[in-house]
């Protein structure tokens, strides 16, 4: 912990009073991007995958854009660092950008804000306001499957999605850098030639059962890796 988040939370009484009694999700950050205090609020939307799950327990001393990796594509994740550092350097009042992310009530739309922030040490505050409502009747629904699919992308873990068909219409980034396999070669049921004979049967039964039931379903089964061996 520096210097500068030592001192924040050596200030009790008005300034957590203040972060508290804030409605968004908020968190303040040093001139270098460092998390120097987080509200309670901040808690459900930062527990949302691998990255962030490690840090929501203390992300205090944390560089901010480490929290963003998993809700941001490599462009989305430059364009947040830059808007940041206009903010940071006082080359802008305030920087916004809209995101969905996966939380622990399902998939939420928030809208960052970055506005100046002056005060024990701190360079910035960081807004995070849920916008799901206002979106969802602004939005088509052919950008919310664009988001998606840039969400999935960012995601540290492999993701598929199927049609009402049964048939897997998309992969994310991770997947197909996985299997080494061409997208095209693996939508439909491309993909099943993948797992492993011996699991194959069993995994694509249980998924067609599901999903004729409308049921959640896990299923530990071996997938081709690119370099031939199954993991």
């Amino acid at each position: 912990m520096n210097a500068a988040a030592r001192s924040l939370n050596s200030v009790h009484g008005l300034f957590r009073t203040f972060l508290e009694a804030l409605p968004d999700a908020c968190l303040v950050i040093d001139r270098f991007g460092n998390v120097l205090a987080v509200n309670a609020a901040w808690n459900d939307i930062v527990r949302h995958s691998e990255v962030s799950s490690a840090l929501a327990g203390n992300p205090i001393g944390a560089n901010y854009l480490s929290l963003c990796r998993s809700t941001s594509t490599r462009e989305g994740l430059e364009e947040v660092r830059q808007g940041i550092e206009s903010v940071l350097s006082g080359n802008s009042l305030q920087y916004e950008r809209e995101y969905l992310s996966h939380t622990l009530h399902g998939m939420r739309w928030y809208r960052k804000i970055v506005r100046p922030w002056q005060q024990f040490g701190a360079h910035a505050i960081i807004l995070h306001r849920e916008i799901t409502a206002e979106k969802l009747t602004t939005t088509s629904q052919q950008t919310l499957d664009t988001e998606f699919r840039a969400l999935a992308d960012a995601s540290p873990v492999l993701v598929w999605m199927s049609g009402p068909d049964e048939a897997c219409t998309f992969f994310n980034r991770e997947w197909v850098e996985f299997t080494g396999v061409p997208l095209e070669e693996q939508l439909g049921n491309g993909w099943l030639k993948l797992v492993h004979p011996e699991d194959r049967e069993r995994m694509s039964q249980t998924y067609h059962v599901a999903w004729g039931q409308r049921h959640v379903f896990e299923f530990e089964y071996r997938l081709r890796h690119r370099d031939g061996e199954y993991r």
